[in-house]
């Protein structure tokens, strides 16, 4: 075993040996020798150790510089742990820590990382390949610190807890694309715009009630406990149209009747007034016989949807001024020249 503690253009070509310091100093033996510091020192034995200055180069396989500048290693398997400017020339050789500012090629490199107990990385860390990580993992340590993904997700994202939310009132994520189908248990938009779809036990306006506008509304069964405003046409297709109120109030100067029943051999219509179970007195245009006409027993559930051939029990009077052909009826009245008939 040689040891010598310092000095210049020292060589040492056994195992096992040491070089303190100095400058352009050499081990070039097979195994386990060391040089501590110095200048331009070369390390070419196997698992060889530089301790630190500039300059120094280590082509010995499981070789280590421990710091400096501009220190070199080439072997398979070594590494410079710190420094300036450092390089490495072999795929599992590693620097761990360089200056970055100076060099922006100085990672950190390491082929393969197992960490059983805690790690500690101040500057910059890249994978190349594929990165596992085992146990529960926390990124960023204040809101200030942000994490980009730029590869696809490739499983599924599934939070530990329901009480999870996905951004904030105030950091909202923007668009939401989803090809499928969305389990929301309670939905609250600025704005929503559906183009497909059912939506089935739903309450629009529960908290606070507000207008609602849809180019088109198509529904099997329409209640609203409040007011309905249709700025458009109201069409009813069904039979019967209910209107449960005190009051109906109509501000059309004129109500057409009876407008569906073109085609009709003999189309007829008029105002009943329900005295229980849809029966009871009405007033209807009599086609058969082209005049007014009363009835106390219309029963809507044999007359159907019309009151196509309903004999009147009564007739209303009309009353004229000449001699009209058409209100030549029975019952009819005409009043001309201070004079009084009655048709008969």
């Amino acid at each position: 075993m040689i040891h010598l503690v310092g000095g210049k253009q020292n060589c040492i070509t056994e195992d096992c040996n040491f070089i303190g310091g100095g400058e352009d100093n050499k081990l070039v033996t097979n195994s386990l020798s060391a040089i501590v510091g110095g200048f331009s020192n070369c390390n070419t034995s196997l698992a060889g150790f530089i301790g630190g200055g500039a300059r120094n180069t280590g082509s010995g396989n499981y070789g280590v510089i421990a710091g400096g500048e501009k220190n070199s290693v080439s072997g398979t398997c070594s590494g410079i742990l710190g420094g300036n400017d450092n390089t490495v020339t072999h795929n599992d050789s590693f620097i761990v820590g360089s200056d970055l500012s100076s060099k922006a090629a100085c990672h950190t490199f390491v082929n393969n990382l197992d960490v059983t107990t805690n790690a500690c990385i101040t500057g910059s860390l890249t994978v190349n390949t594929n990165i596992t990580v085992n146990g529960n993992t926390t990124l960023g340590n204040a809101a200030t610190d942000t994490v980009t993904i730029n590869a696809d997700i490739a499983s599924c994202l599934v939070p530990s807890t329901t009480t999870l939310d996905l951004g904030t009132a105030t950091d909202q994520w923007r668009n939401l694309y989803i090809d499928g189908t969305a389990n929301i248990d309670c939905l609250s938009a600025d704005s929503a715009d559906i183009n497909g779809g059912t939506i089935d036990g739903t309450t629009i306006g529960q908290s606070t009630c507000a207008a609602g506008t849809f180019t088109s509304l198509n529904a099997s069964s329409l209640a609203t406990t409040g007011n309905v405003t249709v700025g458009g046409n109201l069409t009813v297709s069904g039979d019967l149209a209910y209107m449960n109120v005190t009051n109906l109030a109509i501000e059309d100067r004129f109500i057409l009747l009876n407008s569906g029943s073109l085609g009709e051999a003999n189309p007829e219509g008029g105002i009943v007034v329900d005295s229980g179970g849809g029966i009871g007195p009405a007033l209807f245009y009599d086609n058969n016989d082209a005049r007014w006409g009363f009835t106390s027993s219309f029963n809507a559930a044999t007359t159907g949807s019309g009151v196509n051939g309903i004999a009147p029990d009564a007739y209303a009077a009309a009353v004229v001024t000449s001699d009209i052909l058409a209100y030549q009826k029975v019952g009819n009245i005409r009043v001309e020249g201070g004079e009084a008939y009655i048709y008969v």
